[in-house]
């Protein structure tokens, strides 16, 4: 003990009154000494609540590149704008969750009202396994490598948009998993604009994959895609009741 503290709390008992004092005079010390107590608890509680927050916010390159995205969209009535803001932990924004790394792993905003376009920035979402945009009114093309840099994806439903264009390479190999070890097992882009052809190599990986049990679902019908579906897949879907829909 300090003896700035030592002398304080000895002039305390010289000057604390006693019961027999006047009623007002002990009590009066009494919330005195309360108070002190409290705030002598209570100040550090709040500065080490301060400490955890700080460390514990979700990753900046998450942060940022969520924050880019929210840029490139808007809400209509009766939706009410997304609650992200810059000043909160990103983890505990709406739609999103974070893994024990504070990395975003689920970025979930079906039928939220949403219009405008999927901004590049989500490609530096490195740890995002499942994304969910479906039944909003979302509209453009896709990023070139919108699929294959979100190496841990394993759920995406972009489904009931107004997406359009060519679907990119989803970059899987021939065991039906990405770069980090990853399989699709659900993937919906139905109900779009998509044109043009589906890679042989796209539908044979995702025949693979079926093979190997962890594709659960597959549609991409209601878009305008053109070319030949290689038979094997519907046979995979017969054998493991996989559901295929083109």
């Amino acid at each position: 003990m300090t003896n700035h503290h030592f002398k304080h709390s000895i002039l305390s008992v010289f000057l604390m009154p006693s019961p027999s004092s006047s009623s007002s005079a002990y009590s009066l010390y009494n919330s005195y000494m309360v108070s002190n107590f409290m705030v002598s608890i209570i100040v550090p509680l709040f500065l080490f609540s301060l400490f955890v927050v700080h460390v514990s916010s979700c990753s900046q390159i998450d942060k940022l590149s969520l924050l880019a995205f929210s840029g490139n969209i808007s809400t209509s009535p009766p939706f009410p704008s997304l609650n992200w803001s810059d000043s909160l932990d990103c983890c505990a924004w709406e739609g999103i969750t974070c893994d024990g790394d504070l990395r975003v792993t689920h970025l979930l905003l079906p039928s939220r009202g949403l219009t405008g376009f999927i901004s590049p920035s989500l490609t530096n979402l490195s740890s995002l396994s499942h994304l969910n945009l479906s039944h909003n009114r979302l509209s453009g093309g896709l990023q070139h490598q919108l699929f294959s840099l979100l190496s841990h994806l394993v759920v995406l439903d972009l489904s009931y948009n107004h997406l359009s264009g060519e679907l990119p390479p989803f970059g899987i190999d021939n065991s039906g998993k990405n770069s980090s070890g990853a399989a699709i097992q659900e993937l919906d882009l139905s109900s779009n604009f998509f044109n043009g052809t589906l890679p042989n190599s796209l539908l044979e990986n995702l025949a693979a994959a079926a093979a190997g049990g962890s594709l659960v679902s597959l549609n991409v019908s209601n878009n305008s895609f053109i070319g030949h579906i290689p038979t094997s897949l519907f046979c995979i879907s017969d054998r493991n009741s996989s559901s295929l829909r083109f």
